[in-house]
């Protein structure tokens, strides 16, 4: 899917390989190309459907390309003014939860989904945040200034 939204693959390996965690958005035009071809060319009409399955297809391919443990819930229930069907509130990772299932995912895969991976980042990032908020962290490490993936070198960069 072709969106400036999406992680590209080559980060998604280095998150992954790092061991930090993609928060994915429920947003449709980040999920189906067909609903982004829809937008891009000015939303006029039936809006093409998206639902649980293709929020399913992209949690599955962050899931092959970044490992279990690098994917996440974002939801971004509070930042898009559209949904997936079947997704309109929490009320529906049940759902998203069982379709994953018939996909191979272990109840670990499941949990660390939901919280475990992003509190996992999150345990390991607190001392360093709680330092900053002190103001005692003084400065980064380099490597925290260098990025993991040569963005000049991937079609479209800036």
């Amino acid at each position: 899917m072709r969106s400036p939204r999406n992680v590209p693959d080559d980060v998604l390996a280095a998150i992954g390989a790092q061991g930090g965690v993609v928060m994915v958005p429920f947003v449709p035009t980040f999920l189906s190309q067909a609903r982004r071809d829809w937008w891009e060319a000015g939303g006029e009409g039936d809006a093409p459907r998206v639902g649980v399955r293709d929020v399913a297809d992209h949690l599955d391919h962050i899931r092959r390309v970044a490992g279990a443990h690098a994917v996440g819930i974002g939801a971004d229930y509070d930042g898009s003014d559209a949904m997936p069907e079947g997704l309109a509130d929490v009320s529906g990772y049940p759902t998203l939860f069982a379709e994953l299932r018939t996909r191979g995912w272990s109840e670990a895969d499941l949990a660390g989904l939901a919280n475990e991976n992003v509190l996992r980042v999150l345990a390991a990032s607190d001392q360093d945040h709680e330092a900053f908020l002190a103001g005692t962290a003084g400065e980064p490490a380099p490597a925290a200034l260098t990025p993991a993936v040569d963005t000049t070198a991937r079609e479209g960069a800036l």
